[in-house]
């Protein structure tokens, strides 16, 4: 992945600027390259300012006071971006308002009605072109489309240490509040971040950006259905009017609170942002090295909710490495509260380059990347390519969350390859009735995360989940776009309480399905065309257990365990359509809860829950 940026300045002179990108072929990974093409006077203006401030210093629009870039306003009005440097003070607006022009009169910029006004202008409250070393902190913006976009910032591999900050702020936001774009080792804590715009996202942590940490944010979709399309990077000329370009266009489309990852499926594998008149590309290849997808993030003790129900999905983890989503609590009204995706088996257009031999070589998806100034020519070679095994998410952990329905879809999703799904919690708020039956599940799973005959280890860990009040409460899917021929289930299923949902029919109670099956795609009839035992691949010995324990607790009465072998069998939903007597078991389910079977072991003299021993492992 790569971040191309083309700047122009007379204060360059042609040696100098020769030099400068010699400089930076060796010393920058991504590359960075600058122009010395002469501007006009209100770009030199800008470049002065962005490039020629002296390092230690503020932006002008703050002012230094005891080492730190201070507002000497209640609210700060900005006509143009806050530009932070790699070297400036810590900025700390000692909680005033940083707003645009709309809002230069409110008295609570934070309630205004003119907050929602988009576009804003200009587009960016906190610009971080260089992120390194940078702190921004108990800021209130307002108003703006993105709130801090910080770019360019990444760090040795493997390095620990904290490289930007970007805390206790308020941020409401058209379409992104923070944006980490190849971005690494920055935390992101203790804020409060709105977004308003429909398609926006609050947090946004995308292009190879590793080893940032997001924890205890309070993370909102403040959303109407007539603020409508919002944009993921910034977009406007030298003047701060809007441009066009093929590789970041307006969008709605499959929306989340929060993005950790590479791209989405409805992206394009380039994205193009346009920062007065900067151009910053970020773009990956259909066959890319490991080293260029987002990697090791951690998004801990975050609070997500939403005000229109079945819209937004919460957290989605897209193409990243090893990103850990754990202690999270997600609010009722989700599409999909957590999920993890894949791009096996597509075939998007990727990125051409621009005609007009440009240093460095424009990318682009149409002529419009090509015709931003100065001119590089026309769009070439922009043709569909089949993308290779590496485009999925890999060994990502989901650990540990709350997580409220209803939600329509799901409420943890996976179909990435070696996921992790252990230990949460997914019930109806305290007092609500039960929610069902869901589009989905409350656990699914799908593709890899179903698992692979000849890569047994990509199917997901499923473990120490309790799922209450929810119907159905597992989802088990093969690939609905590409079947492989070696797709099988290998997913490690055990050790979770499922409590079956029932319901009462002319008196008798009837337990609702637990189970729902998506089968193969074109298949006639639509059965279930693998035969599962949901507990096969999964054992683990518990303290004092003479044998390992496999299965899972599904709630029903006793003295029934599981859905096939019970008395009054509950039916499985395949495709949506409930079916009886379908190949899906649990064969060493329990009669007890896992909480309650694990003490019983430890303390013999405890009953179970049923009359009966406790089903283990032959």
């Amino acid at each position: 992945m790569e971040i191309l940026m083309n700047n122009h300045s007379k204060y360059l002179s042609r040696i100098g600027a020769y030099a400068f990108a010699i400089f930076l072929l060796l010393a920058i990974t991504p590359e960075v390259f600058s122009s010395s093409r002469p501007l006009d006077k209100s770009k030199q203006r800008k470049a002065a300012q962005t490039q020629q401030r002296a390092k230690g210093t503020c932006d002008p629009k703050m002012k230094k006071i005891g080492g730190v870039c201070r507002s000497t306003a209640a609210t700060l009005v900005l006509n143009q971006a806050i530009v932070v440097n790699d070297g400036d003070p810590p900025y700390d607006c000692g909680g005033g308002y940083v707003v645009p022009p709309v809002l230069s009169t409110s008295t609570d910029p934070a309630n205004d009605p003119n907050r929602y006004q988009a576009p804003s202008s200009p587009q960016v409250a906190f610009f971080v072109p260089d992120a390194h070393n940078v702190q921004i902190r108990n800021c209130k913006i307002i108003g703006f489309d993105f709130g801090i976009f910080a770019v360019k910032g990444k760090t040795s591999a493997g390095s620990t240490a904290i490289n930007n900050t970007f805390a206790d702020n308020q941020i409401i936001a058209h379409y992104v509040g923070i944006s980490l774009l190849s971005v690494d080792n920055t935390e992101v804590a203790n804020n409060q971040v709105t977004v308003t715009q429909l398609g926006g996202r609050a947090i946004n942590v995308q292009w190879d950006a590793d080893r940032n940490n997001l924890h205890n944010n309070t993370i909102t979709g403040d959303f109407d259905s007539a603020r409508s399309g919002a944009f993921v990077a910034p977009s406007t000329d030298a003047n701060g009017n809007p441009v066009t370009v093929a590789s970041n266009p307006l969008t709605n489309s499959k929306p989340q609170l929060v993005f950790i990852g590479q791209l989405q499926g409805v992206e394009r594998p380039l994205l193009t942002a346009v920062v007065n008149g900067a151009i910053y590309q970020f773009s990956i290849t259909a066959a890319p090295a490991e080293s260029d997808f987002t990697e090791d993030n951690v998004f801990d003790t975050n609070t997500l909710s939403v005000n229109l129900a079945n819209t937004y999905d919460g957290v989605v983890v897209a193409l990243p490495r090893r990103t850990m989503v754990r202690n999270n609590t997600v609010l009722p009204n989700m599409k999909s509260s957590i999920r993890v995706g894949t791009q096996l088996g597509t075939s998007p257009v990727f990125f051409g380059t621009c005609s007009g031999g440009t240093n460095p070589v424009r990318r682009c998806m149409d002529d419009s990347e090509c015709n931003l100034a100065p001119a590089a020519g026309t769009c070439q070679g922009a043709v569909p390519q089949a993308v290779s095994n590496a485009w999925t998410s890999i060994d990502n952990t989901i650990e540990g969350n709350t997580i409220y329905a209803p939600f329509s879809d799901m409420g943890i999703g996976s179909a990435g390859r070696g996921t992790k799904i252990i230990g949460n919690v997914i019930d109806v708020e305290s007092g609500k009735p039960p929610i069902g039956p869901l589009v989905l599940g409350a656990i699914s799973l799908f593709s890899e995360s179903y698992g692979d005959t000849a890569n047994p280890a990509w199917g997901a860990t499923v473990t120490r989940n309790t799922v209450t009040n929810v119907w159905p409460a597992l989802s088990l899917a093969i690939r609905t776009t590409l079947q492989s021929p070696t797709e099988g289930f290998t997913a490690r299923i055990g050790l979770n309480d499922f409590f079956t949902v029932y319901k009462t029919v002319n008196g008798v109670r009837v337990p609702n399905p637990a189970v729902r099956v998506l089968s193969q795609p074109g298949q006639t009839p639509p059965e279930y065309f693998i035969p599962t035992d949901i507990s096969i691949n999964f054992s683990e010995r518990v303290p004092l257990s003479p044998k390992p324990i496999t299965g899972n607790f599904w709630g029903l009465d006793c003295p029934d365990r599981f859905l096939s072998s019970a008395s009054t069998p509950s039916s499985v939903l395949v495709n949506g359509t409930l079916k009886s007597g379908v190949v899906v078991d649990d064969s060493h389910a329990f009669d007890d809860t896992v909480m309650r079977t694990i003490t019983f072991f430890e303390m013999p003299s405890r009953p179970p829950r049923c009359p009966r021993e406790i089903s283990l492992r032959n």
